[in-house]
């Protein structure tokens, strides 16, 4: 199954020093319309978990 949204259309919400929030409009694989409230900063965090060696990845779709 594709999970592939398509970007309709964006608006800046706020605009700060280290973030900017916008509501886009996409477009659902069914071709219905939706929105999402996206957060754009410059940096971020992980969480690395590795156990007998082995790396655990999660597969999850984000926007």
């Amino acid at each position: 199954m594709d999970f592939k949204e398509e970007k309709v259309s964006s608006r800046l919400v706020y605009e700060g020093k280290i973030l900017s929030l916008y509501v886009d409009d996409v477009r659902l694989p069914d071709g219905k319309g939706s929105k999402r409230e996206c957060v754009r900063h410059c940096g971020g965090a992980a969480v690395l978990f590795v156990k007998d060696g082995k790396v655990a990845l999660v597969k999850q779709y984000r926007y």
